[in-house]
């Protein structure tokens, strides 16, 4: 990923938007189509009390192992091989690995009664709070 200016900076679609991009270049960016995805995804974070882009920041890194393994192991289901999560689908898999009450609105791609019990296996990959990723 490349270095990010200010991480400091308040979420909102900018600078979500652009944090994503640079963070995930090899990742499908559907907020371009459908806004509204990271509308919702703004709102969840502001929920779960995510204030600015480097909150965001240290929890992907903590989380990045876990769900590396659960998207390889798990890929979407869009018959392509070695299909990946879009950059929002893989930030809400990270924000449920540590929360399993994490969606407030629909679930999407991840609409599975099971995710979370299958998702348990994943979370001793999770890096502590406090290390420094």
């Amino acid at each position: 990923m490349d270095s990010q200016p200010n991480m400091d900076v308040k979420i909102n679609r900018d600078s979500l938007s652009e944090y994503l991009r640079r963070r995930y270049p090899d990742r499908q960016i559907v907020f371009d189509t459908c806004p509204y995805m990271l509308d919702e995804l703004i709102a969840e974070l502001y929920i779960r009390r995510f204030d600015t882009v480097e909150q965001i920041h240290k929890t992907l890194a903590r989380t990045e192992k876990a769900a590396e393994l659960f998207e390889k192991d798990n890929p979407p289901d869009t018959g392509l091989a070695n299909s990946r999560y879009s950059a929002i689908g893989i930030v809400r898999m990270s924000m449920l690995l540590l929360d399993d009450d994490f969606f407030t609105f629909g679930r999407t791609i991840f609409d599975d009664s099971n995710l979370c019990e299958r998702l348990e296996g994943y979370k001793k990959y999770i890096l502590p709070e406090d290390s420094n990723s």
